[in-house]
């Protein structure tokens, strides 16, 4: 979701909760810049992030627990 504040900022903000991996990957739940083309440049860098959580995630070995 991307907003403008009432101060001028723009804002871009995930719906969702990050995952472990998004995390452990330094992402963010909300970015914000002085104008559109920086804040899209942002937002690239965050893509970016959430794509090397996601690799992290498949080449994690799952351990199921119990019997």
């Amino acid at each position: 979701m991307i907003f403008r504040s009432d101060a001028g900022r723009f804002w871009a903000s995930l719906r969702r909760g990050l995952t472990a991996y998004e995390m452990a990957e330094c992402c963010d739940r909300m970015v914000d810049a002085d104008d559109p083309g920086t804040l899209a440049e942002k937002l690239r860098e965050q893509e970016r992030r959430q794509a090397a959580a996601a690799r992290s995630r498949r080449l994690t070995p799952r351990i199921r627990s119990g019997p």
